[in-house]
């Protein structure tokens, strides 16, 4: 902080200022002690055995594994580095969610079956496996039963969601083709519906963009947005590729 010639101020004065920065930062400090929750590893155990993707994705590889697998392999199908999958697997041993043991060069890990919590976590993750495919047969379902009275050609997820790349907050885009303006407009009436739905269940904000059949294939021929992202990642939920329906 550059020097600021002025006049000094009283002892007193400067006292009385540090003594008031001090009751204020004690009582800060006294306030966060009080409020910090504690967590007993005994009490809430997947505080600390699912606080961290990389336990997170420990787990998920070690509940669909059928046989031991060395750490290196853990790390290497949940797509995380050795040395967080390492970590995880320091502090999840202790907890007796997950067993370790001497294996050659490397450690062999599996969960736990005789633990508790063994038998939830795979109901969990298996849950979790289907959730994504679960969205898709959801929307596929809701296409089939409009089809027929709105004309409807495409259904495709597109964007962050379709690349695999989305967060909590990403919405999840969604191009619906129809064979004309008004079956268009009815379809996406019926998508609302299932919209709602969805969100409750699965956490998808949906967002459908319609076209006509005759609009999205001009656009699909002159690449217009967005579509050469939709050529791209594209994932059709419903109808046929995309290349044989927009292609004119």
């Amino acid at each position: 902080m550059p020097f600021v010639e002025g006049p000094i101020a009283p002892a007193t004065e400067m006292a009385g200022a540090l003594n008031l920065r001090y009751s204020i930062h004690t009582t800060t400090i006294s306030c966060m002690a009080r409020t910090r929750p504690t967590t007993s590893a005994l009490r809430e155990p997947l505080a600390y055995a699912l606080a961290t993707p990389a336990k997170v994705a420990a787990l998920r590889v070690l509940t669909g594994a059928g046989e031991p697998l060395t750490q290196r392999e853990v790390a290497r199908r949940a797509g995380v580095q050795h040395r967080a999958v390492q970590r995880a697997l320091n502090e999840m041993v202790p907890l007796g969610i997950v067993t370790r043991w001497e294996g050659g060069r490397d450690y062999l890990v599996r969960l736990s079956d005789h633990h508790r919590l063994a038998a939830p976590l795979r109901v969990l993750f298996a849950a979790e496996a289907e959730h994504f495919l679960d969205l898709r047969r959801n929307l596929a379902e809701a296409a089939q039963r409009m089809a027929r009275r709105t004309g409807l050609v495409t259904l495709a997820l597109f964007g962050s969601v379709a690349r695999a790349r989305d967060g909590v907050e990403s919405d999840c885009d969604l191009l619906v083709v129809a064979r004309d303006q008004r079956g268009l407009d009815a379809a996406l009436v019926g998508l609302a519906s299932v919209a709602r739905t969805l969100e409750g269940s699965h956490g998808c904000h949906l967002r459908p963009i319609g076209y006509t059949l005759e609009d999205a294939a001009a656009r699909w021929r002159s690449g217009d947005a967005p579509f050469p992202g939709i050529r791209r990642d594209g994932l059709v939920v419903f109808g046929p590729p995309l290349e044989d329906s927009l292609r004119g």
